[in-house]
């Protein structure tokens, strides 16, 4: 009698627990995996982008909406990288970079001085084109990607 009860009523439940948080357990490390892959995939790049987005976002991202943030930092990742992250590596990338994103360090790198002046002149680019509604030109990216390789 007790077997039975166990079996039926306790066990099922121990397995329904004890599959949800194996699937919990899976579910958070491949998060974690896809953000190091990622982080290698632009890792070469990733202090120039930086570079690039921490003057722009640090003066400006009060007047900003999430959108022309995204899509800021989404140039910037294009730039740096040429043609070789698909748009959903640049999706991802963006949000890994937003997500990583401090200001305070960004504020300090720009009082300090430590980004360079073509990076100074892609974010001055960049903040020039979100204030006049040109962010989404196709010109743009060819006017960044130029500055970049010079």
């Amino acid at each position: 009698m007790f077997t039975t009860w166990f079996s039926t009523q306790v066990l099922p439940g121990l397995i329904s627990a004890a599959s949800g948080a194996i699937f919990g357990v899976v579910v958070a490390g491949w998060d974690k995996l896809a953000a190091r892959i990622m982080l290698n995939k632009i890792g070469p790049s990733i202090k120039t982008i930086y570079n690039i987005v921490d003057p722009i976002l640090e003066a400006s991202l009060k007047g900003w909406c999430e959108n022309d943030v995204n899509k800021v930092i989404a140039l910037a990742v294009e730039v740096v990288n040429d043609g070789q992250l698909s748009a959903d590596e640049v999706n991802k990338a963006v949000k890994l970079i937003s997500k990583l994103w401090l200001p305070q360090i960004a504020t300090q790198k720009v009082l300090d001085g430590l980004i360079s002046e073509k990076e100074n002149t892609i974010a001055q680019k960049i903040r020039e084109a979100v204030d006049t509604k040109t962010l989404n030109t196709p010109d743009l990216l060819n006017t960044l990607k130029a500055t970049y390789i010079k």
